[in-house]
């Protein structure tokens, strides 16, 4: 009951987060939003998605996972807030926001991979960011 009640609070803590980065987005404060995630990923997990950047999508989970050492909470926390960090990105179908979908999209493959159970919401995002970095080729 207590891993429970902790995963409950810590699914409401990211929707606060998302709602604060999508309201500073919708404000037009983009600066603001990435200083949130990458603020919120340094706290948590002790890295910033800047250091992801220059990984190649190879490298990203053995460093995530080897070095970071993150539990399957944490890597859907980091795959949303990827997602987020590359809707921020100007322009859209920039250098930096292809490299953050593709961050995105191979945490949840590896998270896809790893756990037990099937998640429709994750299913689907995967199935957005592969259409947003087709779209930007």
């Amino acid at each position: 009951m207590i891993q429970r009640d902790f995963i409950l609070k810590e699914i409401e803590k990211l929707n606060l987060l998302i709602a604060k980065i999508t309201g500073l987005k919708n404000d037009g404060k983009t600066d603001e939003a990435n200083t949130l995630i990458n603020n919120h990923v340094l706290h948590t997990s002790g890295f910033t998605i800047h250091e992801l950047e220059p990984l190649d999508t190879s490298e990203t989970i053995e460093f995530l996972k080897k070095e970071k050492k993150l539990s399957v909470m944490e890597f859907k926390v980091l795959a949303e807030l990827c997602f987020q960090a590359a809707e921020l990105a100007s322009p859209l179908c920039s250098t930096k926001s292809i490299n953050l979908y593709k961050k995105s999209l191979v945490i949840l493959e590896h998270i896809t991979a790893t756990e037990k159970t099937y998640d429709f919401e994750r299913e689907d995002r995967t199935n957005v960011i592969r259409s947003k970095i087709n779209d930007c080729n």
